[in-house]
């Protein structure tokens, strides 16, 4: 049982079973079974304490006492909906205890019912306004939900109690980074790291803040004292990876995402990122693996709108069946215009070996009609199947003239 939980259990043993109707033998009973469940609580023995609460409760089902600390046990062995349940109904016998809607708090956080989190922090920061756990993880819920301005009034509520509280300065100067104030950001980074100089992640919120700026060169020196500092930051890696994009240099930048890469495997805005960087450095083949791979983990916007941008151009392409199944995905469900990924397309599509040898035949003897035997050498059918051809015709008129004289020359066949 860790102090804060062994300090709040006890705290609520002290009195008797308050608002308790039962008979006076009951409440005596009661009262022993509780002052062994606190005994066993507070020696960090929770089994043997959740049974006592349990046979204070068959003997008086209104003892709100015994509720909350049932709680608190649920929350210490991991079952936040026993948690829910016990100190909820508690706080419906009585409202007025600041600790037991912060403990409810952080056992709805643990099941993802964050406005109902934002409502029992509140509840608690409004019975008791100097509560600064409770100020700091209402803060800290507001954040999450993107009411900056609230989440940035808590952490000053927390900062005029507590003025040298380092990870408040922080947690206050990413929420001013992200309403695009970073000069006062860079204020508060600044502050954190002059009252907690190893807090490192304060040095990467700096240096984004200082780019923001155009302070790039300041930027630089932050990132990499950062990541001198600790190097598996996976965020600085990229932000420092950023800021050598930003000024062209493309393998530096390339080799700060794959450092992040090396940390966080499936993170696909980092996969996006080292794609660009290679397509900047016309590395085209690897940005197309790193395209593929980020797909495969999942085709979010970004992702997909990188991969046009990859296509758009480009007059040589790996030539996979992967790489053709994303094309054909672009084409099919609209990743971007028609017009950009039809090169592609078609590059992929004389590729393939039957329709390439037909392009060819259509092309030597152009303007002169073919049979569609003299076109195919194996069932023209096999050709007329392909699916990415198919979706092409559907999807854009085709610009390839020799693609077209192919279709042409099918089209005229007798």
């Amino acid at each position: 049982m860790n102090r804060k939980a062994r300090r709040a259990a006890g705290k609520h043993g002290k009195a008797k079973a308050a608002g308790s109707h039962a008979e006076p033998q009951t409440v005596s009973n009661a009262a022993r079974l509780f002052a062994m469940a606190l005994q066993c609580h507070q020696a960090g023995q929770l089994f043997e304490a959740e049974g006592y609460y349990r046979q204070v409760l068959a003997l008086d089902r209104a003892h709100a006492r015994t509720l909350y600390n049932l709680g608190i046990v649920g929350l210490q062995t991991g079952r936040p909906e026993l948690a829910i349940e016990s100190i909820g109904r508690a706080i419906a016998m009585e409202d007025g205890n600041p600790e037991w809607h912060y403990h409810l708090a952080l056992a709805l956080q643990a099941v993802g019912r964050p406005d109902e989190v934002i409502a029992h922090y509140q509840r608690a920061v409004a019975l008791k306004p100097d509560y600064v756990e409770a100020l700091t993880n209402l803060g800290n819920a507001l954040k999450q939900r993107g009411r900056l301005a609230e989440a940035a009034s808590c952490y000053e509520r927390v900062l005029a109690l507590k003025p040298d509280y380092a990870d408040i300065h922080y947690n206050l100067g990413n929420v001013l980074a992200q309403q695009q104030l970073p000069e006062e950001a860079i204020d508060r980074f600044q502050r954190a790291l002059a009252l907690k100089p190893e807090l490192v992640e304060a040095l990467n919120g700096l240096g984004v803040s200082l780019m923001a700026l155009g302070r790039d060169a300041e930027a630089a020196v932050a990132l990499e004292a950062a990541l001198a500092r600790q190097p598996n930051i996976a965020e600085a890696c990229m932000n420092l990876g950023n800021l050598h994009m930003r000024h062209a240099r493309f393998e530096q930048a390339a080799a700060q995402y794959q450092r992040a890469l090396a940390l966080t495997p499936d993170s696909i805005a980092t996969l996006n990122n080292l794609a660009q960087a290679f397509l900047a450095g016309r590395k085209v083949g690897p940005a197309f693996e790193v395209l593929q791979r980020a797909l495969s983990i999942g085709a979010n916007a970004e992702s997909k709108t990188v991969f046009v941008q990859a296509l758009k151009g480009l007059t040589a392409l790996p030539q996979t069946a992967e790489l053709a199944g994303l094309v054909l995905r672009a084409l099919s469900e609209h990743w971007g215009r028609p017009a950009d990924i039809a090169p592609a397309a078609t590059f992929l599509i004389k590729q393939d070996p039957m329709i390439g040898e037909a392009v060819r035949r259509a092309n030597e003897s152009w303007p002169r009609p073919l049979s569609i035997a003299e076109l195919f050498a194996a069932d023209f059918r096999i050709a007329a199947g392909n699916r990415l051809l198919i979706e092409l015709l559907q999807a854009a008129p085709v610009a390839d003239i020799a693609l077209e004289r192919l279709l042409t020359t099918v089209r005229r066949a007798p």
